[in-house]
């Protein structure tokens, strides 16, 4: 049995060696060789969508400074997604004080009703991948309306707890209908654009495909026979640093990758976004230090427990 010291140390260890050989826009050309090959793959399979979407790269710089995320830009990456409201907004106006109009930001992490009117504060903010129920769509609705009365709309996703774990947030698999449902008749101000999962961080794929992508595929299967969706046109936000590779397998048109393209994250002393922070004072939203580094071990396990089991 490895030690969880053990699998940190080596997720640690990996990253940074893949990000320190290569730099940052090496990785990213890296990251998506892989996503390229996964597709291809995919699209060969029998279960493969009529229409397959080229999965797209979703650059995870939460932690990161804004001089790791300018790297990436120069690289050719625009779509950024950010955990905490404060460091988002923070990053978004730097960028957006530099002369910076085609950043596309993406919000991935647990959002509260309270700070709902804080994070559409971010400039260009593209997309909310992370609503949860139909009270926070319809706080996220009220708000937007009245911070844009053009009419204009901000894309989001419903996030569906496909394991079941309490750490995780979202919708059950069972209410998501219900939350989609309610964004279409209720929330002009929102375009439903697909669902999104975290998968287990505890599955062996030496053993099969992650059953909460499955999940996930059923789930937007479900919502298109009762809504009466076109199934093709929604997409599936699954997969992450240690998994997108399987998710791109099972349907995945958008994944999440912070670790290989940024290296290991260190929460011991979070201060991102550095070049932002003296124009735009933080704002109370970012989770503690100590949640912070528990997830971050976390996913630090997940990604060794992984690597042993494709090894």
């Amino acid at each position: 049995m490895i030690s969880v010291r053990a699998c940190i140390a080596a997720r640690r260890g990996l990253c940074s060696r893949w990000t320190m050989e290569s730099g940052i826009p090496g990785a990213i050309s890296q990251v998506r060789q892989k996503i390229d090959q996964s597709f291809d793959k995919y699209k060969q399979l029998p279960t493969c969508s009529c229409q397959p979407k080229q999965p797209r790269l979703v650059a995870v710089s939460k932690t990161k400074p804004v001089e790791a995320l300018q790297e990436a830009y120069d690289a050719g990456q625009r779509e950024f997604g950010e955990n905490y409201v404060q460091e988002l907004v923070q990053k978004s106006h730097h960028f957006a004080d530099m002369g910076v109009t085609d950043i596309q930001w993406r919000f991935i992490g647990k959002l509260q009703r309270n700070k709902v009117n804080n994070l559409l504060g971010c400039i260009n903010l593209k997309t909310i991948e992370t609503v949860e129920s139909s009270k926070l769509a319809d706080a996220i609705n009220k708000s937007w309306q009245k911070l844009h009365p053009d009419g204009s709309r901000v894309d989001v996703f419903v996030q569906v707890n496909t394991s079941g774990e309490e750490s995780k947030g979202g919708c059950g698999p069972s209410e998501c209908t219900s939350v989609v449902k309610r964004i279409m008749d209720s929330c002009p101000a929102l375009n439903f654009v697909g669902l999104m999962a975290i998968g287990s961080f505890s599955h062996d794929y030496s053993v099969g495909p992650n059953p909460d992508f499955k999940c996930l595929v059923q789930c937007r299967k479900d919502v298109s026979e009762a809504l009466g969706l076109d199934i093709d046109a929604m997409e599936l936000s699954m997969g992450m640093s240690n998994d997108f590779e399987h998710a791109i397998m099972e349907g995945s048109t958008n994944i999440r990758v912070g670790s290989n393209i940024f290296g290991a994250r260190d929460y011991s002393s979070h201060n991102a976004p550095t070049a932002a922070t003296t124009a735009h004072p933080p704002q109370p939203t970012a989770p503690p230090v100590a949640h912070q580094a528990f997830e971050q071990q976390h996913e630090d396990i997940e990604q060794n427990l992984h690597n042993l089991a494709l090894s």
